[in-house]
């Protein structure tokens, strides 16, 4: 009985890890546009002190005005 307990805390363990690294990877910002792909690009500083950290000079997304964090089901 005692293999059976320890099947079961490393199924827990697996899931502990797996949420740990969601959580990582979802509080890293993003690499890429999410709408085409494309990398972003390091907005240019401005004197007005603009938010936009990052952006795709294709389709006008920015990081972290449109970014919506993921989620897990």
């Amino acid at each position: 009985m005692a293999a059976a307990q320890g099947g079961w805390w490393q199924l827990l363990d697996i899931r502990k890890q797996a949420q740990e690294e969601f959580d990582f990877w979802a509080s890293q910002p993003p690499m890429a546009c999410p709408l085409c792909g494309e990398p972003l690009r390091n907005s240019p500083p401005t004197d007005s002190g603009s938010s936009v950290e990052l952006y795709c000079p294709f389709d006008g997304w920015q990081y972290p005005r449109d970014y919506i964090r993921p989620q897990r089901l």
